[in-house]
């Protein structure tokens, strides 16, 4: 009677060791997957980071640029009323 009770003891135990075997390694996938993400989310955020300042840079460059466009539009304005003085 005591070795069937012992063999069910040890089958259970037995069987809990694989599930806590099988726990640990859902464990370690799911720390291996949020440790992917993790790093996925930083390289993102970096990317939106660089993304952002591009578009800042743009942004001033496209102001640059419109100054430049209404110096030229003045010079033309100018330039056209000196022209005017002239007969050809």
């Amino acid at each position: 009677m005591i070795h069937v009770v012992v063999n069910n003891l040890a089958q259970v135990l037995s069987r809990s060791t694989q599930s806590v075997q099988n726990t640990n390694s859902g464990v370690d996938e799911v720390t291996a997957s949020v440790q992917e993400q993790k790093t996925a989310s930083a390289s993102i955020a970096r990317n939106v980071e660089e993304i952002a300042q591009m578009a800042e840079t743009n942004h001033l460059a496209s102001l640059d640029s419109s100054a430049a466009s209404a110096r030229l539009e003045q010079l033309a304005v100018s330039l056209k009323g000196m022209v005017a003085g002239f007969k050809v």
